[in-house]
């Protein structure tokens, strides 16, 4: 693991490979004005950004503007919602719980949730924390009375009540841990439970186990001021505007902000661990689990390609 790799525009791509494959030099220019150039020009976004860790040096590449009309640059600051890179994170903090937390990835979901809530269950077989970081719960994407009043907006009136009635009433599909199905819902619910057994809010709980250790000042939840005026506009692939999206009870499976400064501090964490129980936790979430066939697997939360000299660990996010 010694090459890294991050671009952003409306969305982050993070990728962690196992050999040094960058171009160099002018090569590396032209390859970052080309993914720039895809991305304004053929996709129509107003601007990217896109950062890397080549020979343990950072570059930041901006381009473009915040949002259409906004004269304001692209930087390494510039805040852009993550999405689903989210799911990494909250992976990470259950890696960082089962250590010093009491938690075994082996623990059913169930000992995390109220006693008003049953989940749903495969014959004798219970979902543990291990199936769902691992999209192996049999858990559908979406629950099926996520029914949002605004569409631009979708996640932002889903409430946790509406979340517990769900899993209340479900009869799963499939059997648990019998195939991958990738689950918002599921990563939602993870990111969920571990804030109950923290006792905190997942904002409280990343914040605490994550973000403050690393210095990572630009991720959050919510935006305070200075985010918000350095927060990129969603853009849809025509290049026509789109709206922020608020993710309050499924926050574990999207709901971050952050910066390309702060991905590659964290990806450089994910390079050089700062510590050992960092170094420990990470390894929890980089060990394949279960194999996806064609030379894929998943880790708790990554997603692994290839093999060998040519392994790659990475998480998308829109």
């Amino acid at each position: 693991m010694n090459n890294i790799t991050a671009v952003a525009s409306a969305c982050f791509l993070a990728t962690l490979a196992s050999a040094q494959s960058e171009p160099a030099g002018d090569a590396l220019t032209r390859h970052i004005r080309e993914l720039a150039g895809e991305a304004i020009y053929e996709r129509g976004s107003p601007g990217v950004a896109i950062g890397l860790i080549a020979n343990g040096q950072r570059r930041v590449h901006g381009f473009g503007e915040l949002s259409t009309g906004s004269e304001r640059s692209i930087d390494a600051n510039s805040v852009f919602e993550i999405g689903s890179i989210t799911k990494v994170v909250t992976c990470l903090a259950l890696a960082m719980m089962s250590s010093d937390a009491g938690l075994s990835l082996e623990d059913p979901v169930q000992k995390l949730l109220p006693d008003s809530v049953s989940m749903p269950r495969s014959e004798e077989r219970e979902i543990l924390l291990l199936d769902i970081a691992t999209h192996h719960s049999g858990l559908p994407r979406m629950p099926t009375n996520f029914k949002p009043g605004d569409r631009h907006n979708p996640y932002a009136d889903y409430t946790v009540a509406q979340m517990y009635e769900f899993l209340n009433d479900h009869q799963l599909r499939r059997g648990i841990g019998e195939k991958y199905e990738y689950s918002n819902l599921a990563m939602g619910l993870l990111g969920h439970a571990l804030a109950r057994r923290d006792k905190s809010s997942y904002q409280g709980l990343i914040t605490a186990r994550i973000l403050k250790p690393l210095g990572m000042t630009s991720t959050s939840l919510k935006l305070d001021k200075a985010m918000r005026s350095r927060l990129a506009r969603p853009h849809l692939k025509n290049g026509l505007d789109a709206h922020n999206w608020d993710i309050p009870t499924l926050a574990g499976a999207g709901g971050l902000r952050s910066s390309v400064h702060d991905m590659l501090t964290f990806l450089q964490a994910c390079l050089s661990p700062p510590n050992e129980a960092f170094a420990a936790a990470l390894a929890l979430t980089m060990e394949p689990r279960r194999e996806l066939g064609n030379g894929r697997a998943i880790g708790l939360g990554w997603h692994i390609s290839g093999s060998g000299e040519d392994r790659w660990w990475w998480h998308n996010g829109a």
